[in-house]
């Protein structure tokens, strides 16, 4: 059996997915599986990334399966279902691994059986690892569970390394929601009483492209309902879990803010309102408990004389700032130079052996039977 199980969702991009299998294949730890999970993709993307990873030794490690279009967090759960090894890293087909992340990962595991999960460092980029030279975020003196709640999320979907059992007993991806599962996901690992550490090295690589996104692709008012539900299920595992604190309680509850007034200017006030009685429930302070009543007053009270929502959420919380100021925490979230250090050759040049393929392979070539056929 594997150690190491890779779970990647797809859903067209087949380009970026190869660059993402490929990752996997130069792993200095080979002891692997990489489970790719198409989801309900409309292009060719299976025969395609095969015909991008034919001429790696080890392609044989990719396995297949397919379901209809539900979402990558059913696709990770049906990929976990199918995975044989005993740690497991989430990929998104858009990003890439840092060849040495799976085994330094793995020694910190092996070394303290205790650990749950180990983490690392991530660094942005555009077109070519090094671009943009920006961490995804660091660990400083705070707790990860003080700091996810506002907003400020110490890492993403694919920095840890997991033990399954951990996973296992976290539970599954929440597929209700739209968007901000991999938020309420951690929040629930955290709660669960996750036990981790920091590896402080930067072991992958998230691709900021200008291309389709899941939020992105969301219609505004769905992707803020889903918000708002990750933001009631983050405050229920805090409660369930004893570790609802006032200032845990105040990011959720301005983060409910900031979606209600985003809410109040797409003309959803009755979104917008449930919102604010979210945020009035998360939040920990009296402040702010009063400030989303005042919000809410006021919202009811400009649609019953046809006022404009997002004006009057202003003003109300211009009017509420004369009892709280809205409590603040600073976030280093995405501004955070990058260590120097050089990209990694092997990965770079296994991307730019895979890089001419559409242009060497005609489409007629990727139609045909896949070398390594489906799983089910």
């Amino acid at each position: 059996m594997p150690k190491v199980s890779v779970i990647i969702p797809a859903h067209n991009r087949p380009g970026l997915l190869s660059a993402a299998v490929v990752s996997c294949l130069v792993q200095t730890l080979h002891d692997i599986e990489v489970i790719v999970v198409d989801d309900g993709s409309e292009e060719p993307v299976q025969p395609f990334v095969e015909a991008a990873t034919r001429g790696f030794a080890n392609h044989s490690v990719i396995r297949y399966f397919r379901q209809p279009r539900v979402g990558a967090p059913g696709a990770r759960n049906l990929g976990l279902a199918k995975a044989r090894g005993d740690l497991v890293q989430f990929l998104d087909s858009d990003d890439l691994l840092h060849p040495e992340k799976h085994r330094k990962q793995a020694a910190l595991l092996d070394k303290n059986s205790s650990l749950d999960m180990v983490f690392c460092l991530e660094e942005w980029f555009s077109e070519t690892i090094g671009d943009t030279k920006l961490l995804w975020n660091e660990p400083d003196n705070q707790e990860a569970m003080d700091r996810f709640p506002w907003n400020d999320v110490v890492w993403s979907t694919i920095s840890p390394l997991w033990r399954r059992s951990a996973l296992d007993r976290i539970g599954p991806w929440n597929t209700s929601l739209a968007c901000w599962q991999d938020w309420e996901f951690h929040i629930r690992a955290l709660a669960s009483g996750l036990r981790h550490a920091h590896l402080p090295e930067v072991l992958n690589f998230i691709r900021d492209h200008g291309g389709p996104r899941i939020s992105q692709n969301l219609a505004a008012i769905v992707r803020e309902k889903s918000k708002i539900e990750a933001c009631r299920l983050a405050a229920r595992h805090l409660q369930a879990g004893g570790l609802m604190r006032r200032d845990r309680g105040d990011g959720l509850g301005v983060f409910l803010l900031g979606i209600a007034r985003d809410l109040a200017t797409l003309n959803d006030a009755k979104t917008a309102r449930h919102a604010l009685r979210t945020a009035g429930l998360c939040a920990g302070s009296p402040g702010l408990k009063l400030r989303a009543m005042i919000m809410l007053a006021a919202s009811k009270v400009a649609e019953a004389r046809g006022k404009n929502q997002a004006s009057a959420l202003h003003r109300a919380g211009l009017l509420a700032d004369r009892f709280a100021r809205l409590p603040e925490r600073a976030s280093r979230w995405k501004t955070i130079p990058s260590p120097r250090r050089d990209p990694p050759t092997d990965l770079m040049q296994a991307l730019a052996e895979i890089s001419g393929l559409a242009a060497r392979a005609p489409t007629a070539s990727l139609r045909g039977d896949p070398i390594i056929p489906p799983c089910s």
